[in-house]
């Protein structure tokens, strides 16, 4: 259900951040071919896909609830946080079908360490 090859998609996470560096979603595939939704150090939300590239949006308020979303639609990759649109870019890239690991609320111990 997560592996979204070249189609369109959403990924929401209703959540109340208490700390930066916090993976809220990982899609993990060996060799960094999957995809994660986070929150960075510096309390951005981002989306972070297998070629390596990033889509930074706005800053994520601590201690508050918050609904972070990634979409794509007709080719373009969309960050919103509580509904409002943050960020976009073109976004063709193929999230393959396959997966080694699935991990909401953290990220895969594998990936990096410096991340929960």
């Amino acid at each position: 259900d997560f592996a979204f090859g070249t189609g369109d998609f959403c990924v929401e996470v209703a959540a109340r951040i208490t700390r930066h560096n916090v993976v809220l979603v990982d899609f993990y595939r060996m060799g960094y071919s999957g995809w994660q939704l986070w929150v960075t150090a510096a309390g951005l939300v981002q989306w972070w896909r297998g070629d390596l590239s990033y889509l930074n949006g706005t800053a994520v308020p601590l201690g508050e609830f918050v609904i972070l979303a990634a979409d794509r639609w007709a080719g373009v990759l969309r960050l919103f946080v509580n509904g409002i649109l943050v960020a976009t870019m073109a976004d063709t890239f193929n999230y393959s079908t396959t997966v080694d690991v699935f991990a909401l609320g953290a990220q895969v111990a594998q990936r990096n360490s410096n991340y929960d």
